[in-house]
């Protein structure tokens, strides 16, 4: 009984949260591909030409499901064999907790924004940490992470919140010492 329960609890987790790059057969290599090009491929704005808009999440740490996510980055984390992958994972996930920061905003819940960025700078750390060996990963990991300092300056103007400042501001510190 309990295993089918948390089988339905991943079924629906993988159904809420979108796309999962998890499929059993898929190489590690079009992994690490797939995460690149979501790094890459971020929708520019309409209102400021050549600037980066990550989007926003539908589930934030706001959401009564946002465990299913957390949840979901385990198993992704547990499937990525090489460090490439795993490095690539950890910006994916940045990427995430940043959407989650837009969300946030929008929904008027920044009390929320110091964790949700303590935990984005936890992503950037361990990306540092899976791309140390490998000189070309590690040129990739911090050019998506120079990315995620223009979101954080327009999150920075557009947050009252002064505690949600201040962690913004630890924030753009941490990714600028990349």
């Amino acid at each position: 009984m309990s295993i089918t329960i948390v089988l339905a609890i991943l079924t629906l987790s993988f159904a809420l949260l979108g796309s999962c790059n998890m499929a059993l057969a898929q190489s590690a290599t079009a992994q690490v591909k797939d995460a690149t090009a979501s790094a890459e491929n971020l929708i520019k704005t309409t209102e400021n030409p050549g600037a980066v808009n990550l989007g926003e999440s539908l589930i934030h740490p706001a959401s009564p499901l946002y465990f299913l996510k957390a949840l979901r980055e385990r198993i992704e984390m547990f499937l990525d064999s090489s460090r490439e992958a795993r490095a690539m994972r950890q910006v994916e996930f940045a990427q995430r907790r940043l959407r989650e920061v837009n969300s946030l905003v929008k929904a008027k819940r920044q009390e929320l924004i110091p964790p949700t960025l303590e935990a984005y700078k936890l992503h950037i750390r361990n990306s540092e940490d899976f791309s140390k060996q490998d000189e070309e990963l590690k040129v990739r990991v911090g050019e998506a992470i120079a990315r995620h300092l223009e979101v954080l300056q327009r999150v920075y103007d557009m947050v009252g919140n002064p505690t949600a400042k201040a962690a913004i501001r630890a924030s753009i510190e941490r990714a600028t010492e990349q």
